[in-house]
């Protein structure tokens, strides 16, 4: 673990020499701050690796089994991969070392805790860090607007392409139709050339048997189709015939019926007079009609009720024979009109017959033609069959062989052409579309509110380090050992400004050496606190107080010179 925190503070620039000086407190802050750089590479590297994978972008493709039009993404080979970590390592350790940059000036920025400063030294100082914290975040809200923007795009990836494929299409709805019309073109020419070749095959097969198969015959088809167009057109005739008898039928007997039921009433009041007339010639006291009990006068004579009675009998009996004489005429009508439409059925029967007579004739002419042909001309006829069945094959096996073939390139002749605009998949595309998203009434409001949100935690991420560093960081006597050591050696060097490049190279070495001897003397110390053998200890000792002698010899006599 010592290990990983000394690289994690090598990263943050610090020096663990000077650094082991100071409190516990200060190595803890100082490793801090390297894990805060290390967070923040990590961080930028993913969004920025996460969001740069759509320049890979997509592309469309038509797909000729289901007639439709598909999207895919690009596939990222190993090598793309490899180069978009490449950048974005890149683009994170730009960050992250401007970022380290800006805790190495911070050191210098620093007031040693308990220090009597002025007040214009003191305003001078926050001036300074407010300045800094300003540009920085400044800086952050930059990257932040850069880096959700690309993040925004990869987020709403799947919502982006499908406003641009739905956008893509509708621009080139003409073209796709045409695309779908020509495979299903080919689809229809392929059912048809199948039926073709089961037709030939079995036009053949009947050749060699010598059997006709009279349902593949043009010519029957259409002399039978006329048969049954004939046979239904007898049929609405006789229909005709039916509803035009049943019509005259009604006027007649509507006529009649009325006639008929007045000569029933007459008969019925004839009947009951009747009786009344012989009860009174009977000398009959009473009778019963019609289940009334009517009484007479009982005098066996034609009496004035007799004779009453007697007349009306007459009267009733011319009119029923004026009755009896209109029905008459009207079932003369009745009959006709039987006769008439037994009549026309039986001759519409007989030109149904002859017509179908007819038709019959042709097709048993026809049929008879045929087989004579077939028998004449086998030989020819078998050749040309053979020839048509090869003729639709060898088109079969061409479809089925270069279909995905014919539809690629008509595919690509229509995509090349002018009137097509093609797809495009990229950085400008989608952001276009995401403003297009964001105006929507629909899901503008939330897309925006997500975008601020993204927007306000990478704008955290960014400069929450920088803040806790230059603000909420304590004091540490690290920043004033290295002001003070940085101000001492910027001292020696001005009072030295008339030494020459080699003499300014050897004061460098003079104080390395001493570093280099304090840090040995250190590890010394160390060495003798741990529990060795005295023979160890003592070798090691002597070695090393030989070691020291000869650098702090030489230091003096670079001083005494």
């Amino acid at each position: 673990m010592k290990m990983i925190n000394k690289i994690a503070r090598d990263i943050a620039a610090i020096d663990n020499i000077m650094l082991n000086e100071c409190p516990q407190k200060d190595k803890i802050w100082a490793t801090q701050i390297g894990y805060a750089l290390i967070l923040t590479f990590v961080v930028l590297w993913g969004i920025t690796f996460y969001s740069i994978t759509i320049m890979n972008g997509g592309d469309v493709f038509f797909d000729a089994e289901t007639k439709s039009v598909r999207f895919d993404s690009n596939i990222i080979e190993t090598g793309e991969y490899v180069l978009y970590g490449v950048v974005s390592a890149i683009v994170a350790l730009v960050v992250v070392l401007f970022d380290r940059a800006f805790y190495q000036s911070d050191w210098f920025m620093q007031m040693p805790y308990g220090a009597q400063i002025s007040l214009w030294k003191k305003t001078g100082f926050w001036a300074g860090n407010i300045l800094k914290i300003t540009v920085r975040i400044s800086i952050s809200l930059f990257l932040a607007y850069t880096f959700s923007s690309f993040l925004e795009l990869k987020f709403y990836e799947s919502e982006l392409l499908a406003s641009m494929q739905k956008k893509h299409l509708k621009e080139n709805k003409k073209a796709y139709d045409d695309m779908k019309t020509y495979a299903q073109k080919l689809e229809e020419e392929e059912d048809v050339l199948k039926q073709a070749e089961e037709k030939l095959i079995e036009k053949i097969k009947t050749l060699d048997s010598g059997v006709v198969v009279w349902s593949d015959d043009s010519v029957v088809r259409s002399l039978e189709e006329k048969k049954k167009s004939v046979e239904k057109e007898y049929e609405k005739m006789f229909a005709a015939l039916d509803t035009e008898y049943h019509a005259k039928m009604k006027v007649v007997k509507e006529a009649r019926n009325p006639l008929q039921q007045k000569l029933n009433a007459m008969q019925q009041e004839y009947d009951a007079v009747e009786l009344k007339y012989q009860a009174e010639v009977g000398g009959l006291k009473e009778i019963e009609v019609g289940g009334k009990i009517i009484r007479a006068s009982g005098i066996p004579t034609e009496g004035r009720r007799a004779k009453v009675y007697k007349k009306r009998m007459h009267q009733l009996k011319g009119k029923m024979r004026e009755l009896s004489a209109l029905l008459h005429n009207y079932d003369v009508k009745i009959q006709l009109l039987v006769e008439e439409s037994a009549k026309n059925k039986e001759d519409l029967q007989v030109q149904n017959e002859h017509a179908l007579a007819a038709i019959d004739a042709q097709l048993k002419e026809y049929k008879q033609k045929v087989q004579k042909g077939m028998q004449a001309n086998a030989k020819t006829i078998m050749k040309r069959f053979e020839a048509q069945l090869k003729r639709v094959q060898k088109r079969l096996e061409d479809i089925a062989k270069n279909k995905q073939q014919y539809i690629e390139a008509h595919y690509k002749e229509i995509i090349h052409s002018p009137e097509f605009i093609p797809f495009r998949d990229g950085p400008m595309s989608r952001l276009i579309a995401m403003d297009e998203m964001k105006q929507d009434p629909k899901t503008g409001k939330e897309v925006g509110y997500f975008s601020w949100v993204v927007k306000g935690i990478l704008i955290f991420l960014e400069i929450a380090p920088i803040l806790a560093k230059m603000i909420f960081g304590p004091p540490t006597v690290y920043a004033a050992a290295l002001q003070m050591q940085t101000k001492r050696a910027t001292q020696r060097i001005l009072e030295n400004d008339g030494l020459s490049r080699d003499e300014i190279d050897e004061l460098i070495a003079v104080e390395k050496k001493k570093m280099e001897l304090e840090e040995a003397k250190k590890v010394l110390e160390q060495i003798r606190q741990e529990r060795m053998s005295e023979e160890r200890k003592t070798v090691f000792s002597q070695s090393q107080t030989k070691n020291y002698e000869e650098i702090l010899k030489e230091v003096c006599t670079n001083r005494a010179a």
